[in-house]
């Protein structure tokens, strides 16, 4: 393996697709569990790792540590998805709420909402 690394690290991208489908399965396994229901998020962590890990390649100072370095990539890929997605759950709940805030605070009687309906009926 270290063979490989040495490889990729100077360019070499078939060198980097051997590393790449030994690590993978790993991977695969380990985002599974950070998204247990998100597959879409499981293969898009794996996948923007490997990315990132083959543009960074020749950042890598010690081939021997090749493997721990890719999986470090991989979980601040995985944090980074986790706080993209709570951030969607968080807007989403936003969304929800001004939208109970309309429904509560709407009275179809009012002139206001008369005069908004007839526009929108024009």
């Amino acid at each position: 393996m270290e063979d490989d690394v040495i490889r990729a690290r100077a360019g070499d991208k078939e060198a980097f697709a051997c590393l790449a489908a030994k690590l993978s399965p790993e991977m695969k396994r380990q985002a599974a569990c950070w998204f247990p229901q998100q597959p879409e998020d499981q293969e898009d962590a794996v996948q923007e790792a490997l990315a990132i890990a083959f543009e960074k390649m020749p950042q890598l100072r010690d081939v021997q540590k090749f493997e721990p370095w890719v999986y470090r990539v991989f979980q601040n890929v995985c944090k980074k998805i986790r706080i993209k997605n709570k951030r969607r759950a968080d807007l989403g709940s936003i969304l929800l709420e001004s939208s109970k805030w309309h429904e509560n605070y709407y009275f179809p009687d009012s002139d206001v909402w008369r005069q908004i309906d007839r526009l929108s009926e024009s």
